[in-house]
């Protein structure tokens, strides 16, 4: 059976970013230990959570106050289990935590290219 949470009002952006915030604030240095290759939301051990901290199932009871919770932070979907909509949501939160996580152009090394003179 689908459990189902009550949606927050927030864009899947804006719950991942909230995620994001929660990280920064409770995990320092966590994106690092984020692998964007493997990143699945709906995965329980490839979630973003569950690459931080173990299986989403074993820990999330303990880092969150309740699955809602979790939702609004961008690391469950509203619509558990196994319709079409719960795996529309979590394909759209893994879009989201790529996209918020991938390299930005300004964040890449700058490498110089040396020219012999002529």
């Amino acid at each position: 059976m689908a459990r189902s949470l009550v949606a927050s009002g927030m864009t899947i952006e804006a719950r991942v970013a909230a995620g994001i915030a929660y990280l920064n604030k409770t995990e320092p240095g966590w994106r690092t230990r984020i692998d964007l290759e493997t990143l699945d939301i709906s995965h329980d051990c490839h979630c973003a959570f569950a690459q931080l901290y173990g299986r989403f199932t074993d820990v999330s009871a303990v880092k969150f106050n309740s699955l809602q919770h979790a939702a609004d932070l961008g690391f469950y979907a509203y619509m558990a289990g196994n319709s079409a909509q719960s795996t529309m949501e979590y394909a759209e939160l893994t879009k989201a935590w790529k996209t918020a996580l991938a390299p930005k152009k300004s964040e890449r090394p700058y490498i110089p290219v040396f020219r012999r003179a002529a």
